[in-house]
């Protein structure tokens, strides 16, 4: 990310409040969000500043948060991964094998691990995304209940 990009801010503007918000802060919920486990070694991946331990600890404990705000919805966030993973599967299939001359033994064996590879990148940022929305109040989740069931 360009330090040009940074002075950027994403501004909501809700019923009561208007919440501004350094794209910085947005990044770093990313990281949290998706995997808090490895979010300090990621954060030069955004030029980000390292934080302390007790940083750490309260960005833990945030992003548990905003994930418990959309738990409800992470069925419905995860049919669309796995429906976004098939269909970018698809289209993309006849290009690799066609550019790469790859033989479609190999195009198969590979199958599994491009669609989850596209899953865990889809899952991750619909996760994100809804998660700041929340935290933002840009999205209200009250009451919100999900299941996704797949028929043959």
């Amino acid at each position: 990310m360009s330090n040009n990009e940074e002075n950027f801010d994403w501004i909501s503007r809700g019923s009561h409040n208007l919440h501004k918000v350094p794209v910085s802060t947005l990044l770093r919920w990313f990281l949290y969000d998706v995997n808090s486990d490895d979010a300090m070694e990621n954060i030069s991946i955004f030029n980000l500043t390292p934080i302390s331990s007790e940083g750490d600890e309260k960005e833990l404990s945030d992003s548990n948060n905003r994930l418990d705000a959309i738990s409800e919805i992470l069925p419905l966030l995860n049919f669309y991964a796995n429906a976004t993973a098939e269909y970018a599967y698809a289209m993309n299939k006849q290009h690799m094998s066609a550019i790469a001359d790859l033989p479609k033994e190999v195009m198969d064996a590979a199958e599994e691990a491009l669609k989850d590879f596209y899953v865990n990148v889809t899952f991750s940022a619909l996760v994100s995304a809804f998660a700041s929305a929340a935290e933002l109040r840009i999205i209200n989740l009250n009451g919100t209940h999900t299941e996704i069931k797949r028929g043959d």
